[in-house]
């Protein structure tokens, strides 16, 4: 029988968080979402996406990053299977 894998981190992250009042009317959509990268797969994301857009910002979050023109773009190739190869 084999071994199992050993357990990894997986982080979460939430987007329109309006603090403990999860009803509140400028709250009409909550989302959680997480992804099971290992820290290099996401290093090399990281790297990638920043080097071919020019990116210097300490984090690729969506809301500075939506401010660009080429935000669709940006997205797509972050969200494909081979972005980071």
């Amino acid at each position: 029988m084999s071994q199992p894998s050993p357990p990894r981190l997986i982080s979460c992250d939430e987007a329109g968080y309006t603090g403990p009042k999860l009803l509140d009317d400028d709250q009409p959509y909550f989302a959680y979402a997480s992804l099971d990268l290992t820290p290099e797969e996401a290093s090399e994301i990281v790297s990638a996406t920043r080097k071919k857009y020019h990116i210097q910002a300490p984090e690729l979050k969506a809301g500075l990053l939506r401010k660009r023109e080429n935000w669709p773009e940006i997205a797509l190739d972050i969200l494909a299977p081979s972005s980071s190869g």
